[in-house]
């Protein structure tokens, strides 16, 4: 993080039509109070920013013109920026008044359910794609800028290091970041144990960025520890761009597959090989939660009934690779994580055989139920198809029993928001 000179304000000091009643907190990029707008009647927070930032009148117009893109966007989890000014040499910014707590905070007791991490995870990724959609990228996110209010919103706090890489509104772009110095190679930005392996080396960081740092956030959700640790910030930045961190499910083994493989990809080293926009995540994660695909059989919360129940009799199952016959990627990668998930908890049931992980995906969605149970020789093969729609996701699945060729069929939707 970089260092800057802090401005501390008194109760009851007055800035502009904006009076201070109490300190909230210190952010990387100044003081943050508690204060009353005196005009609408209404209380604020307001941040002052450093001094030397506010001297900077270039820096402070970059500042300004980023303050009123976030303010544009008007995104629910997204913290709202109400104005911005300057009053005897203090500039400041005031912003909706939280009430909750950081996601370090709710962090403090351990790890999140998996259900709740996703659920956070796919609110984030939606503010992420939010800023990203102007060309803001945050650079510096972390648990300490991520807020659970007490109405069960998600905001992303402190877009003081934010980049700015494309300006919508027809003004000049710049690339200078909203802290006193600007952007070069070799500047190091951000917080050591979220940047990115590009932001650790000095060079330029993009939404990617974000990604990867989003990436930790969700496996520290999923694991209540921090993807990259070590004794000092050099051993941590080391980790980061040396080290894979373990999957979440060796800490929690109740994280599915599906979660499991979505940290994975964030946490690439290379930025090319991780999700290539937050837009992509929200949607997934959503998709995830929604579907209940931890649950050991096929979960009711999606609208699927558990084929187990609706079949008692099975005693030895074949899983086929769920087909995806939109052919999108991100959807494929999707189905294949349900089908893992599916085997991997299925297996555990006591009276049921079933067949494993290597064995299934050597198959394809589209293969033959009965020729795979007789190849196999199991009672019963489970196949399925995921498809988008609108929202959701709408699974399809059939339960065909090996011996006879009865097939049973179940339709579900899973909702996503």
């Amino acid at each position: 993080m970089v260092n800057v000179p802090r401005v501390t304000l008194v109760s009851r000091t007055l800035l502009d039509r904006y009076e201070v009643l109490a300190p909230l907190g210190a952010g990387g990029m100044g003081e943050v109070y508690r204060a009353k707008d005196l005009r609408l009647g209404r209380e604020v927070a307001i941040k002052v920013l450093p001094e030397e930032l506010s001297d900077n009148a270039e820096a402070l117009a970059r500042f300004e013109r980023e303050a009123r893109a976030i303010a544009a966007l008007s995104h629910p989890n997204l913290l709202a920026i109400y104005d911005f000014g300057a009053d005897r040499g203090v500039s400041f910014a005031v912003t909706e008044l939280l009430r909750g707590q950081t996601l370090r905070a709710a962090l403090a007791p351990g790890a999140l359910p998996w259900r709740k991490a996703a659920d956070l995870g796919a609110a984030l990724a939606e503010g992420l794609a939010a800023a990203h959609s102007r060309g803001i990228v945050h650079r510096d996110l972390k648990p300490d800028n991520v807020f659970l209010t007490s109405e069960g919103r998600v905001k992303i706090l402190d877009f003081g290091l934010a980049r700015w890489v494309r300006d919508d509104s027809g003004e000049e772009a710049t690339s200078a970041p909203t802290t006193p110095d600007p952007t070069r190679p070799g500047t190091v930005l951000g917080t050591v144990g979220y940047m990115a392996p590009e932001q650790v080396r000095g060079e330029a960081a993009d939404a990617r960025s974000d990604i990867f740092a989003f990436g930790c956030l969700l496996h520290e959700m999923l694991t209540g520890k921090p993807a990259f640790t070590g004794s000092s910030a050099f051993d941590r930045m080391a980790a980061i761009l040396r080290d894979d961190p373990p999957s979440p499910s060796r800490e929690s083994p109740d994280v599915p597959a599906e979660l499991d493989r979505v940290v994975a990809r964030c946490l690439e080293k290379s930025p090319a090989r991780r999700f290539a926009s937050a837009a992509e995540l929200a949607p997934l994660l959503s998709g995830l939660s929604s579907a209940g695909a931890s649950d050991p059989t096929i979960a009711a919360g999606s609208g699927v009934r558990s084929a187990t129940r609706r079949a008692p009799r099975v005693k030895s199952l074949a899983i086929l690779p769920f087909a995806n016959p939109g052919g999108d990627a991100e959807m494929e990668y999707l189905t294949e994580g349900i089908t893992e998930t599916l085997i991997n908890g299925l297996s555990q049931l006591r009276k049921l055989r079933v067949m494993a992980r290597s064995t299934m995906f050597r198959y394809h969605g589209d293969a033959d139920p009965q020729q795979v149970g007789r190849e196999l020789g199991v009672t019963t093969v489970l196949s399925g198809r995921v498809m988008p729609r609108g929202a959701g996701l709408s699974i399809h699945v059939e339960l065909v029993d090996a011996g006879n060729r009865c097939r049973r069929r179940s339709h579900g939707r899973s909702r996503r928001t």
